[in-house]
C-alpha cells in the first residue's frame, strides 16, 4: 500500500516548500523596488520567474491545473526583459 502524501496547508509537501519559497522571492522583490540598486532588483524578480517556473512545473508534474494567476503571471513575467 503506498504511503499517503504529505500535506502542509492542504498542498502536498513539494508545492508547500515551492510556494513559501514564491512568497519569499515576492516579498524580496517587492523590497527591492524601494532601494536604488538595479542589479539586486533584477535578481530578485529573476528569483521570481524561477520560483513561479519551478512551481507550474509541479503542478503540471502532479496533473493539477496552473491557476490563471499563476499562469498570467508567468506570462506576464516571461515576457519583461
Amino acid at each position: 500500500m503506498p504511503s499517503p502524501t504529505k500535506r502542509v496547508g492542504g498542498l502536498p509537501l513539494g508545492l508547500a516548500l515551492l510556494h513559501a519559497d514564491l512568497v519569499a522571492a515576492r516579498s524580496a522583490l517587492k523590497s527591492e523596488r524601494c532601494g536604488p540598486q538595479v542589479p539586486s532588483r533584477a535578481r530578485a524578480a529573476a528569483e521570481v520567474l524561477a520560483c513561479l517556473e519551478a512551481y507550474e512545473a509541479v503542478l503540471t508534474a502532479e496533473g493539477l491545473p496552473v491557476p490563471p494567476a499563476i499562469r498570467d503571471e508567468l506570462r506576464l513575467r516571461r515576457s519583461l526583459p
